[in-house]
Order: C-alpha cells, then sequence, then structure tokens
C-alpha cells in the first residue's frame, strides 16, 4: 500500500510504505514532516469505509476448497482504475479542513497538492497473507493458502487445501479479514506535538468558546450571523489532528466508560516510564498519581513535563485502542530524559508487535539508536539470547528490518521544495546521516576547544 502526495508545502514528492508497521519521519526541521504526517491522517480518516459490500460463494474440488469474494469497492474505487497492477483509490480528502482553513501549502508558483494512494497487487496479496497467519480470527489454522485475482475484476478467489482446513468456514473467516484489510486501519489517533498544551488548556478552550456562544446569543440577529463566522473562522483556524485532539480531551468522561483490550499496555507505559498511573476525574480531566505515594491524584498542569506529553497515549490505550489500530505521534521524544527515549523506542517495539501501526516524526538520535538495538536483537542466533539476558531487552520488543519503513528529510540548498530520501534498514538498523553529521561535529568542534584551552596549557 503506497501512499504518494506532491507539491504539498515544502515537498516536492513524496512517497510512503503503508504496508509497514513502523514508518519513521526524520531530519531537518521546516521540512515537511509534519505535513506528511498529517496528508497519512486525513487519507486515512477520509477513506475508511462504514461498510463494504460482499459476495462469496464456496464450493469443493481436487481436494481444495476454493471461495470466490466480490468486493463492491465502488464507492471509492474508479472500474478503469482497477488495472492488473494497480488499485487506485480515489483521495478525496478537503486539504484546508486538514490543515486549517485558508491556509496556502505552498507558494503562488506550486500547482495544487495531489495525494494518491495505490495498493500494489503483489504487495497487497503479500501482507494479505502475513496478516492472516498472525490473525486471531484465523482459528482454522490453516497453512497453506493462495489468492488469485485478475486485471479488471473485483473477485478475488481463495483456495485453501481441503486437508488442512477444518470446515467450510474457513472460507468465510478468510472474506472477513479482506474486508477488515479494505477497511483497515480501523481507527487512527494522531497525538500531536501540541499535545501537552492541549491537556492542559482543552477545557479551558471549550468554557472560553461556549462564552463566546452565549454571548453572541445575546446580540440582535442581525449582528448574529456576521458574529457566527468570524467565530467559526477563529475556531476552525487549528489543523485538523489538533481540533480532533481537543474534542478527544474534552470528552475523557464519556470515553474513560470504555475499556480497551490493549488495557495491559497502559499499565506497562504508566510502570516502565511514568512511575505513576493516569485516571480521569469526575470533571473530566487527567490526573496523575505517583507510584507508591500517598497523595491524592495530581491536576495534570501539577505534574511533570513528561507526564503531560504521555498522558495521551496512556488513555488512549487503556479506553479506546482497537487491534490493527494507527497511532501517530509527532515527536514523541518531547520533555523526555535519554533514559525515556530509548525506553519508549523499545515500547513502540511492543506496540507493533501488538498488531498497531506506528509513524512517528522524530529528531531524536537516542531513539533511532535504540530502535537499531531492537532490529539487531531481532537477529536470530546462539548468543541473541544471552544478549537479551544481559541487556533487559525482551523478545516481544523487537523489530524486524523489514516491518520498517523511514524517509530522510534534508532541506535543499537553493530553499526549493525536496523530496524525502528513503533511509536503508537492514540488519544493523538504520543511520540519520542529518543528525550524525551534526554529532560529529559537534564531538570535533569540543575536541578542538578542549585541546587549545586545556592540553596546550
Amino acid at each position: 500500500m503506497i501512499f504518494k502526495v506532491k507539491n504539498l508545502g515544502k515537498i516536492k514528492e513524496a512517497e510512503v510504505d503503508l504496508n509497514k508497521d513502523l514508518i519513521l519521519l526524520t531530519g531537518q526541521n521546516n521540512t515537511g514532516k509534519t505535513y506528511l504526517a498529517y496528508a497519512i491522517y486525513g487519507f486515512l480518516r477520509n477513506n475508511r469505509p462504514e461498510g463494504v459490500d460482499y459476495h462469496y460463494s464456496i464450493h469443493e474440488k481436487d481436494e481444495k476448497i476454493s471461495g470466490e469474494v466480490k468486493i463492491d469497492l465502488d464507492k471509492y474505487i474508479s472500474s478503469e482504475q482497477f488495472t492488473e497492477q494497480y488499485l487506485k483509490l480515489r483521495t478525496d480528502i478537503p486539504l484546508n479542513d486538514l490543515f486549517r482553513a485558508n491556509h496556502n501549502l505552498g507558494t503562488d508558483q506550486i500547482s495544487k497538492p495531489e495525494i494518491d494512494y495505490y495498493i500494489h497487487k503483489e504487495d497487497e496479496l503479500s501482507e494479505f497473507k502475513r496478516k492472516i497467519y498472525e490473525s486471531e480470527i484465523n482459528k482454522h489454522q490453516v497453512q497453506n493458502i493462495t489468492f488469485q485475482k485478475k486485471a479488471y475484476s473485483y473477485n478475488l478467489t481463495i483456495t485453501i487445501d481441503k486437508d488442512k482446513s477444518k470446515s467450510l468456514k474457513a472460507v468465510e473467516v478468510y472474506t472477513n479479514i479482506i474486508i477488515r484489510l479494505y477497511s483497515y486501519p480501523p481507527n487512527i489517533t494522531f497525538f500531536p506535538v501540541e499535545r501537552s498544551a492541549i491537556n492542559i488548556f482543552s477545557k479551558e478552550l471549550s468554557l472560553k468558546q461556549n462564552e463566546t456562544f452565549d454571548n453572541i446569543l445575546t446580540k440582535p440577529e442581525n449582528e448574529q450571523l456576521k458574529e457566527l463566522r468570524i467565530y467559526r473562522q477563529k475556531i476552525n483556524r487549528y489543523p485538523k489532528p489538533i481540533r480532533v485532539m481537543l474534542k478527544f480531551s474534552n470528552d475523557l468522561l464519556n470515553l474513560s466508560k470504555r475499556k480497551s483490550y490493549f488495557f495491559y499496555l497502559a499499565d506497562e507505559l504508566e510502570n516502565n516510564i511514568l512511575g505513576g498511573k493516569i485516571s480521569v476525574s469526575e470533571y473530566g480531566d487527567l490526573r496523575f498519581k505517583p507510584e507508591n505515594s500517598e497523595i491524592s491524584p495530581l491536576e495534570t498542569h501539577l505534574t511533570g513535563s513528561m507526564i503531560k506529553s504521555l498522558a495521551g497515549i496512556s488513555f488512549y490505550l487503556r479506553h479506546i485502542a482497537q487491534k490493527h489500530d494507527c497511532i501517530i505521534i509527532d515527536e514523541p521524544e518531547i520533555n523526555l530524559h535519554p533514559d525515556n527515549q530509548r525506553k519508549i523506542a523499545r515500547f513502540f517495539g511492543r506496540l507493533i508487535n501488538e498488531g498497531f501501526k506506528v509513524i512517528i516524526s522524530t529528531h531524536s538520535d537516542y531513539i533511532i539508536k535504540e530502535i537499531n538495538n531492537l532490529v539487531m536483537l531481532s537477529k536470530e542466533s546462539e548468543t541473541q539470547k544471552e544478549l537479551l539476558k544481559k541487556y533487559n531487552y525482551a523478545e516481544n520488543e523487537l523489530i524486524k528490518p523489514e516491518r520498517i519503513e523511514a524517509l530522510l528529510f534534508r532541506k535543499s540548498n537553493d530553499n526549493e521544495q525536496i523530496t524525502p530520501e528513503k533511509i536503508e534498514v537492514d540488519a544493523q538498523g538504520l543511520s540519520v546521516d542529518t543528525i550524525d553529521e551534526e554529532l560529529d561535529k559537534l564531538n570535533n568542534v569540543a575536541e578542538n576547544i578542549y585541546f587549545q584551552l586545556f592540553e596546550n596549557q
């Protein structure tokens, strides 16, 4: 599943493989990383169908069980675009609504932004098989399964070896998985870089908006419409991910009545990194109780900056998270000491091994290097378990290199639009040139200063 953008702010063209489980956007400031993250978020939110109609038939032949599935995707797939190699989905994303009202995404010389999304047939079916084998729905323990799809056809044929299948219901099970794949992911949550401020001020912003609205209603009718237009422009000036996060923060009390299957991940985040428990007060705001403390839970504004940054993620995992969710975090390293940056990188490994897709924009060398450790330790060898034990890593944190997509955003010399570079990810992990170059410069300067001031004397 390849996501592509063109002429989006500073980005001339970018391509991201959304099949990957961990997607890293890294590089210099003001190069379009957040814009690309917003675009992915907007696409996934706007192209999730409420339901997909399908029909299937099952028949037996030559010791095989076959099911033919017809997926009616006419709502958002053009038949003329259903070619042998690519399946192109319509991308009706309201860009002004996604970023902010009346916001110019580029300059007058740049053409209109374009967003495309492709599912490459071979990649799609390969991803199909991996997700089926890993899926909790697969109760039939089917090993041999093949997929066939003809060009210009909505029909996908699934064939299962009869002796490997316990029932004809297996094909129906796989049909449901197909629907899930085309509706994937079921939920997208964006934690913007402004999340700390949102946790503190969302209630005050909401109260202020209500006061403004009540004040408008007290004015004569001929003035109300004009005032409401101005008011609407003000409340819509934030990008969509921030507006959604504000709404999320104002509905915590209702959301806290739900319990996610992944509540144990919230426990791990709180125990291993936050050092205390996140809860919701009767007034609907987040509170934090330090571990082994007798004090009452603290209001968010009284807690440390790390708590403000990560509290929303803990709440999401405890009450909202679903299997195969996509989580986008802009600069997860904010307010974290290097030891906790390493811990949050390992926590990302936990998330993707639990079935989540994680997209992060980061400048942190600590996060990159810890991810490299997780990649290297995923290599099976005689010393793997010994190294895991020695350095206190867990197998459920490890990440295979083929599960990672990484893009490097580098400023152009002439300040023109840029095309992010694909970073190679191999068995040793990945290298971010712009970070490594600055670290080398810093070390060289420090050594020269030390030599000139101390060694010469």
